[in-house]
């Protein structure tokens, strides 16, 4: 806070009512000391001094007086230093390369040589062979039987199932429509490799035959269904591998064939036999043993003709086979 100077006042001693004396002075007097002219020689006359007034300087200029002697100088402020705008990195130290050796590098050359030589034939190759069209998905290739002992109108392979047996699988196929008086094929799967043997098929659809006369059964066989009038009819051809074993023992079989061979009807219930005896029926010059039921369309036939044994559910699917039969024999 600035504080007020004391200032000492004088005192003059001065006579009461008293006037100081004082001379008049006009402006004519330095009016003629202006106009006139200094002799030669002599130097002109001084101009009175007017005496000058004293002026004390003011309580606010010694107090900002005092704020200037009593306020400490700022240090002065150092530029700002300027950094570079990009530090230049370190130039990494090079290390010396090692020079492989030659043998590898021609190995390497020889690799790309190789690689590029394979890629371009390739591509050769894709650009020759023709780009595969889309089609529907492929079936799964199903083998193949072989050839069938008569000719046949078509061929139905019967792929068996676990929880089916082949006495409904064979009635199944006997419902699908088939063109009057012609004969289907039908070839029955083991697996997907296989097909099922003789012995196989006789215990698959629950037939019964004696085992001396199956030993003289062959190992083709040719299974037929037959369309007569929209009644199905199955009719089974064999090699024969021992003629007189088989012709011995069909005799004993005839006893029990009835029976044995109820599972070979397919369609219906053959009922009782007309006569429990079989008979001969000459057809071309060859003897058919049979046995007739009431139905006149159902019956069992067996015949050997050209080493080949057939049996067979229906008089006219018999005489059928026996033509076929005899043709190929010619």
């Amino acid at each position: 806070m600035p504080f007020p100077l004391k200032t000492k006042q004088i005192k003059t001693e001065a006579p009461v009512n008293v006037l100081p004396e004082y001379t008049i002075r006009t402006m004519k007097d330095d009016l003629v000391m202006l106009t006139a002219k200094p002799e030669k020689g002599t130097p002109p006359q001084k101009l009175p001094i007017v005496p000058q007034k004293i002026s004390l300087p003011s309580a606010e200029e010694l107090v900002s007086k005092e704020k200037q002697l009593l306020e400490v100088p700022s240090k002065p402020k150092a530029a700002p230093v300027k950094f570079p705008l990009k530090l230049e990195k370190p130039k990494p130290i090079k290390k010396p390369k090692r020079r492989a050796k030659p043998l590898v590098v021609l190995i390497i050359i020889l690799l790309i040589l190789l690689g590029m030589g394979l890629f371009f034939y390739w591509q050769g190759q894709k650009n020759l062979s023709p780009s595969p069209q889309p089609g529907p998905n492929p079936q799964p290739q199903l083998p193949q039987p072989t050839e069938a002992l008569i000719s046949v109108d078509e061929t139905a392979i019967i792929s068996p199932l676990t929880q089916t047996s082949l006495l409904e699988l064979l009635k199944q196929e006997a419902e699908k429509e088939q063109p009057a008086e012609t004969l289907k094929r039908l070839a029955i799967l083991k697996n997907e490799e296989e097909f099922l043997s003789l012995p196989e098929f006789f215990q698959k659809l629950r037939l019964s035959i004696p085992p001396y006369a199956l030993a003289g059964l062959g190992e083709n066989y040719t299974l037929v269904l037959y369309n007569r009038n929209g009644s199905k009819h199955l009719g089974l051809l064999t090699e024969i591998k021992n003629l007189e074993n088989l012709k011995e023992h069909l005799t004993y079989w005839e006893q029990t064939m009835i029976n044995d061979l109820k599972n070979f009807f397919i369609t219906e219930s053959p009922g009782r036999p007309a006569t429990t005896i079989f008979q001969d029926n000459i057809y071309q010059g060859i003897t058919i043993r049979y046995v007739n039921f009431p139905r006149p369309d159902l019956s069992i036939d067996y015949v050997i003709v050209n080493n080949v044994f057939v049996l067979s559910t229906n008089r006219e699917l018999t005489y059928k086979i026996v033509d076929k039969l005899l043709k190929t024999n010619e």
